[in-house]
């Protein structure tokens, strides 16, 4: 099965696949309670994937290299595409019908990003990639540009062994930060990309660290510096091919023109509001 998997998973032009034992990851509890943001679900919501399966035997994580190529603008590379929730979802969904096919039925619980589950530490579990010091899962192959999807299933499937090796270390990240994140360890509520996320009005602070990041949606500078990044191939994967690089205030004047314009991105979730925010801090002088 595992041999399938991966040619199910070439097929489905999903870049990468692994396989991680379903197990309750005690080990995540401390490391959890030091990054609280609004964002995220109480540790004890995330380290269980039985949960979501009860009778969970094996988390399948699978990554999608979305890099594009390095043309200017002020959306992340991440969201100039189709928004990768949707994406990423239907090819899951695709590769477990397959399965399916082979196997009977089976359990299963798909998660792209919205789940409480720690897609980044399974993915290391299942052996795609390393954690860089700026928090990312870097992929041998695709660097710090991937989406991370998962199934969690009552399958009995051999795991994979995390990857030996680690982050170059060489501080590029840290230093580039328009928030200077990296002080102390990581303090995520000054990164550029949660700060564009958060709503309401920003302080006078918050607003410098966004105006140096020059962004109206996410932060790329962490992994545009990163030296783990510099080779990494472009997608195949035609729904992460840009449709948009730019955000543009004239088209968030309204939700109906929001909604046209903009709706099937990753960013629409955020609404209207947020994104005319960040636009307008932007082009202050």
């Amino acid at each position: 099965m595992k041999e399938k998997l991966k040619q199910y998973a070439k097929e489905l032009k999903i870049s990468d696949i692994g396989v991680c034992e379903a197990r309750v990851y005690p080990e995540l509890y401390d490391i959890l309670s030091l990054y609280d943001t609004p964002f995220t679900a109480p540790p004890e919501q995330r380290v269980s994937p039985f949960d979501f399966v009860p009778g969970a035997r094996s988390v399948i994580m699978c990554a999608f290299n979305y890099f594009s190529g390095r043309t200017p603008g002020n959306v992340s590379k991440y969201a100039r595409g189709m928004d990768y929730h949707t994406v990423v979802k239907e090819k899951l969904a695709a590769l477990c019908a397959r399965v399916e096919a082979d196997a009977g039925a089976f359990e299963r619980y798909i998660f792209c990003d919205t789940s409480p589950l720690c897609d980044k530490y399974l993915a290391y579990q299942a052996g795609l990639g390393i954690f860089g010091h700026n928090h990312l899962l870097i992929h041998p192959v695709y660097g710090s540009y991937i989406f991370l999807g998962g199934i969690v299933t009552d399958l009995p499937l051999a795991a994979d062994a995390p990857l030996e090796g680690g982050c170059a270390g060489c501080g590029r990240c840290a230093e580039a930060c328009p928030g200077q994140a990296f002080e102390h360890g990581f303090d995520a509520v000054r990164c550029a990309s949660y700060l564009l996320q958060k709503k309401g009005t920003l302080s006078e602070e918050e607003q410098a660290v966004v105006k140096h990041a020059g962004m109206a949606w996410g932060c790329d500078v962490c992994s545009d510096v990163c030296p783990h990044n510099q080779s990494v191939p472009i997608t195949d994967i035609n729904e992460f091919r840009p449709t948009l690089y730019d955000l543009c205030p004239d088209n968030l004047r309204s939700d109906t023109d929001f909604r046209t314009e903009y709706g099937g991105h990753a960013f629409a979730w955020r609404g209207r509001k947020t994104l005319l925010r960040n636009t307008e801090i932007v082009k202050k002088k």
